[in-house]
C-alpha cells in the first residue's frame, strides 16, 4: 500500500513517515515530472518546528513509496498553508527538473571566458552521462554539490565534445545534447536496504527495464480500464535539413531522408544551435529523422494496481497489450513502453505509453 516519506535531499537520509490526504504525481521518463501533496497537519502528532522544517524547499524530497519501490520523488519547491482546514500542500518537481539540471558546470566564481567547461572523448553515451553527472556533482566529493546519484556505467564510443564556458551551458544543456544525439537518460529513484533514498541513472537508446508485463485487455477481470489508441501524424516527416551552430557558409549543416511510401514530401527545416560538430549533428538530425517515421501510436489506459503495485507502470516498462475482439485495435500483442505515470493517492494509475517498434 501507499506510504509517503520525506528524505533529506542531499543524503537521502529516511527523516519522517507523513499522513497524506490527498495527492498527485507524475513521473517521467527524462526525470521532468511534478507532484503535489496534501498533509493533515492537526492531528497529525508532528510538532509544528518538524513539520515546518521538513517542508523546507530543496533541502528535503517527498517520496511516495509501494514497499520499497518509489513510484514519485520530488524535491520540495513550495508548500501552501491553508488555518482554515489546517492542510499543507507540498509542490514538487523530480530532481532533473527542480535542481541537477539548473547547475552550471562550475561554480559561479569559477567562471573564466577562455575556460573550458567539460572535454568529452571518444566515450559511448552512457559514458558522456556519466562525465557530465559527475560535474554536476563535482564528483560528490564537494560540500553542498553532492548528491545520492549512482553514475552510470563508463565505456568507449564514439561521443566528443568541448563545451567551453563562453557558451554558458548549464547541465541540463549538457544532457539535452546527449538525447539529442539519440539517447535517453532517466534518474530513476529508488530505496536502498537501509531505506535511504538514491537516484539511478539510466542511459540507453531505448530504455527499458525489467521483463514485459502480460496483460489482457479484454479478458474478463482485467486490471486495464478506459483503453484508447491516439495516433497522430503531425510530426511525421519525410526529410530533415538540419543546421548547427555557427554563421553564414561556415555554418554546419546535415540532412537525413528517403521519404515515406504513400505520402506526399513533407520536408522540414530544423536547428541545434548548440552543436557545432558535423559528427555530432549528423547523429542529431538522424535520431530526429528516425523518430519521425511513424506516426505517434498513444495509447490510453487506467491500470488497477491492488494486486500488483504500481512497478508495473514504472517509466521503461514494456506492458505486452494483448487485445482480441476490438472493432478497430487489430487483434494480437502490442507492445507499449511506459514513457510516463500519473497518478494520486488511489490504486489506479495511469500509464503514458508508445508502442515499441523495431524489436
Amino acid at each position: 500500500m501507499w506510504e509517503w516519506w520525506i528524505h533529506h535531499t542531499k543524503s537521502g537520509s529516511p527523516e519522517l513517515p507523513v499522513p497524506v490526504s490527498a495527492a498527485s504525481w507524475t513521473r517521467r521518463l527524462g526525470s521532468k515530472g511534478d507532484a503535489t501533496h496534501t498533509i493533515p497537519v492537526p492531528g497529525s502528532g508532528i510538532p509544528k518546528s518538524l513539520i515546518r522544517e521538513l517542508a523546507t524547499g530543496n533541502t528535503y524530497t517527498l517520496a511516495q513509496r509501494w514497499g520499497t519501490f518509489v513510484a514519485s520523488a520530488g524535491v520540495i519547491q513550495g508548500r501552501r498553508f491553508v488555518e482554515a482546514s489546517g492542510l499543507l500542500t507540498l509542490r514538487q518537481k523530480e530532481l532533473r527538473a527542480a535542481l541537477l539540471g539548473q547547475r552550471l558546470p562550475h561554480g559561479v566564481g569559477g567562471y573564466g571566458p577562455n575556460g573550458v567547461s567539460l572535454t568529452i572523448t571518444g566515450r559511448s553515451h552512457s559514458g558522456a552521462v556519466r562525465a557530465i553527472v559527475d560535474k554536476a556533482v563535482q564528483g560528490n566529493t564537494t560540500i553542498g554539490w553532492d548528491l545520492p546519484i549512482d553514475y552510470p556505467p563508463d565505456g568507449a564510443g564514439g561521443f566528443s565534445a568541448v563545451w567551453r564556458m563562453e557558451e554558458g551551458l548549464t547541465i541540463e544543456d549538457m544532457l539535452t545534447q546527449m538525447e539529442e544525439d539519440g539517447a535517453e537518460i532517466d534518474f530513476a529513484p529508488y530505496i536502498t536496504p537501509t531505506g535511504y533514498l538514491r537516484w539511478e541513472v539510466r542511459v540507453a537508446s531505448r530504455i527499458q527495464v525489467g521483463v514485459p508485463f502480460l496483460l489482457a485487455a479484454r479478458a474478463p477481470g482485467t486490471i486495464v480500464a478506459d483503453l484508447e489508441t491516439d495516433e497522430d501524424f503531425v510530426r511525421q516527416r519525410s526529410g530533415l535539413l538540419g543546421f548547427g551552430g555557427g554563421s553564414g557558409q561556415d555554418r554546419k549543416w546535415a540532412w537525413a531522408g528517403g521519404g515515406i511510401a504513400g505520402m506526399p514530401v513533407r520536408d522540414e527545416r530544423i536547428s541545434f544551435p548548440d552543436i557545432t560538430t558535423q559528427p555530432r549533428l549528423q547523429a542529431a538530425v538522424d535520431a530526429d529523422y528516425e523518430s519521425r517515421l511513424t506516426p505517434t501510436n498513444q495509447w490510453k489506459l487506467t491500470l488497477f494496481i491492488g494486486g500488483t503495485g504500481p512497478e508495473i507502470a514504472e517509466p521503461g516498462r514494456v506492458l505486452d497489450m494483448h487485445v482480441f475482439g476490438s472493432a478497430f485495435i487489430e487483434d494480437g500483442s502490442h507492445k507499449q513502453r511506459v514513457i510516463a505515470a500519473r497518478g494520486d493517492a488511489s490504486l489506479m494509475v495511469t500509464p503514458e505509453v508508445q508502442e515499441v517498434t523495431g524489436g
